[in-house]
């Protein structure tokens, strides 16, 4: 899983030193490589030192129920060059929730070779690229555009865009990067097509601002209020609309961006993190702006007018 660096001591001292590295998790072949004779490797197991998860892969000490332990395991018993892919990959990135414990964990080795355990899915891929390797949490993973096309093969469409939703709206991967992926491996994936589409209409990663958002910012200059920045980073978030003067955010919910429970969690912080800092927040949806605008407008306006007098006192 990782390269070894030269490691002293006696046996025992050997297999903690590397396990430290690995949640507490140590390979055969990796003892071996540091000069741990075979003979001396069962003699550890049989003291109860090294506990059997996998044919060659072993807790070191107390069989602990760690994070991402079991993952961990799968990587090491399917060898070198294997990356945790799929749901698992997507979880460890952070934008699906984790799987559920009894199913098998997805691994993908590049080229042909993929190896058979109990509890693990081993994939073979022929497409993998240099760009799609990484390493995250110490755990060698597929990139998050390419866990998102794994994803893609078995999971519902609802599921899919909810993913691709969560990690575009955490910046954790972005459109260009998913085409990219799509047009070098995603030939004949069953995934290719929705991913494609779902792409297609979400807003670009740059700063330029979307129809909606711009139909709205036009409307409040045409209103004759201070022009505001637009997608401004603010606390680790990006304010849709910001008055800096007066401390005011206005965020543009739209149905495509808002609709998922984990939308709706992460703006919920994002406006507690605002709060927090002492910004007035103010959240419209778009039929606020195509039905109400007047409403929306003194709204508006009597923030504004409420924090300047505020910051002047």
């Amino acid at each position: 899983m990782r390269a070894l660096l030269p490691v002293h001591g006696t046996p025992e001292q050997v297999a903690v030193t590397i396990a430290q590295e690995q949640r507490g998790r140590v390979a055969r072949r990796q003892l071996l490589q540091a000069g741990v004779a075979g003979s001396t490797i069962s003699y550890l197991v049989k003291r109860g030192i090294l506990h059997t998860v996998h044919a060659g892969v072993y807790i070191v000490g107390p069989a602990l129920d760690v994070a991402w332990g079991r993952e961990t395991d799968a990587v090491l018993a399917i060898g070198r060059g294997s990356l945790l892919s799929h749901a698992f990959a997507t979880a460890l990135w952070g934008f699906t929730p984790p799987p559920d414990p009894n199913d098998p964990v997805d691994v993908t080795v590049p080229g042909n070779r993929t190896g058979r355990r109990a509890g693990i899915r081993a994939h073979h891929s022929g497409t993998l690229d240099p760009r799609d390797m990484t390493i995250r949490l110490r755990l060698p993973v597929t990139s998050p555009a390419r866990a998102l096309l794994d994803f893609a093969d078995d999971h519902s469409p609802r599921a899919i865009e909810r993913a691709l939703d969560e990690a575009l709206g955490a910046r954790i991967v972005s459109r260009t990067k998913v085409a990219d992926l799509l047009a070098r491996s995603g030939a004949g994936r069953r995934g290719t097509k929705l991913l494609a589409k779902l792409i297609a209409t979400r807003r670009p990663s740059s700063r330029t601002a979307n129809k909606p958002e711009e139909r709205l910012r036009q409307m409040l200059l045409d209103a004759g209020l201070p022009v505001p920045e637009c997608n401004y980073p603010l606390f680790g978030y990006e304010a849709d609309y910001y008055w800096p003067e007066a401390r005011v955010v206005l965020e543009l919910d739209s149905y495509q961006w808002h609709s998922t429970r984990s939308a709706w969690v992460r703006d919920r912080r994002k406006d507690d993190v605002f709060r927090a800092h002492d910004l007035h927040v103010i959240r419209v949806i778009w039929e606020d702006v195509t039905q109400q605008p007047l409403a929306l407008i003194a709204c508006v306006v009597q923030a504004l007018t409420e924090r300047t007098r505020r910051s002047a006192a």
